[in-house]
């Protein structure tokens, strides 16, 4: 069986480690995500309930700021009692596909994850996962509300 989802969420994010460009600056995004996923159905004929992809995509990324986790704008905001995601890599379109996708696999059944996360309309990074690969990159959710 094969599923696909779409949603958008609200967020912000800077290139900070090894990078020099207008992106190592603080600035924000409506990024939309496609996700495909393969699997088997349970008992209910569900491959995975589409409030579960609501919780591990939107409600974990909208309206947070996106950060390397050694930048230090970390702990500024964590000051300022803002929301965070802190990843082990740079907070890239790439890499947030991959944290997307291991993410889902993490919390689900499934043997397929194709995530596809769009910074504008036009460009996007797209990461596979299959069968519980092993991924490079860890993260950590800092909520403060």
């Amino acid at each position: 069986m094969i599923i696909k989802w779409q949603k958008t969420f609200d967020a912000s994010h800077r290139i900070f480690k090894d990078y020099h460009g207008k992106c190592q600056n603080l600035h924000g995004h409506t990024y939309k995500v496609e996700i495909e996923i393969q699997g088997e159905t349970d008992e209910k004929g569900m491959l995975v309930d589409f409030n579960i992809l609501k919780k591990l995509v939107h409600d974990f990324y909208d309206h947070k700021v996106i950060l390397h986790k050694d930048d230090p704008l970390a702990e500024c905001l964590k000051k300022e009692r803002q929301n965070l995601i802190l990843l082990s890599n740079n907070p890239t379109a790439e890499n947030i596909a991959k944290q997307i996708a291991a993410n889902i696999m993490g919390h689900t059944d499934v043997s397929y994850v194709k995530a596809c996360v769009y910074e504008t309309p036009s460009q996007c990074a797209v990461f596979t996962l299959k069968n519980r690969e092993q991924v490079d990159i860890e993260w950590e959710e800092i909520n403060f509300q």
